[in-house]
């Protein structure tokens, strides 16, 4: 599942060799999905969407709430989070998106969030603060990480594992920070075994 800035979303069961728009047509802001990629939450400016049937029907859910920033989902599917750019609030699902639990204020307009497999550990950035960590589902929290202006953060599936991407450096939990050169960028995702794959790169990277 693939988000374009505005359009419908796209919607790949084949490897990437071919892509269906699916959804309605809207700005959107980003897509998670369930192992299996039945169960989706797609966030936008103008709603929040999920669909339990491999994106062929979207359902919105908190209807009068707009500017959704970020997504993230369980492996399973039922444990969701959404941000929301208007209140700063992080909300949590249990039940595959059809009810939702405020928690955690004033994350501001973040824009990336990840859990692990089980749903039980979340991470959200504060752009230019830290980067906050909860293993309950959003009820307490722990800063970790440099004040820095975050682009992209990972966890492992076990959630024993975090990286995080800043304008100029990756930083993976444990081992430091690798530099990006001048006009470069990468997004990574975790992939097991201890490895994060980067699944876009702009330019060179090299160790410090």
């Amino acid at each position: 599942l693939a988000s374009p800035y505005s359009g419908q979303l796209l919607l790949s069961t084949n490897g990437g060799d071919n892509w269906t728009a699916q959804g309605p047509d809207l700005v959107w802001s980003g897509v998670a999905s369930s192992s299996t990629g039945q169960w989706l939450i797609a966030s936008s400016y103008d709603g929040l969407f999920t669909s339990n049937d491999s994106g062929l029907t979207w359902e919105r859910r908190l209807a009068l709430m707009d500017n959704w920033r970020a997504t993230a989902s369980s492996s399973s599917g039922a444990v969701l989070y959404a941000a929301n750019g208007d209140d700063g609030h992080l909300y949590v699902s249990h039940d595959y998106g059809i009810t939702w639990e405020a928690r955690a204020p004033d994350f501001g307009s973040t824009n990336t969030i990840t859990c692990s497999g089980d749903g039980e550990s979340v991470a959200v950035p504060n752009f230019g603060g830290s980067i906050r960590l909860s293993s309950d589902r959003g009820q307490t929290w722990t800063a970790y990480g440099p004040n820095a202006g975050w682009a992209h953060i990972s966890l492992s599936p076990d959630g024993s594992k975090m990286v995080g991407l800043t304008n100029d450096s990756i930083y993976i939990s444990g081992t430091g920070s690798v530099v990006l050169l001048p006009e470069s960028s990468v997004s990574l995702t975790y992939v097991g075994s201890n490895t994060f794959f980067l699944t876009e790169v702009h330019g060179n990277v090299e160790a410090p």
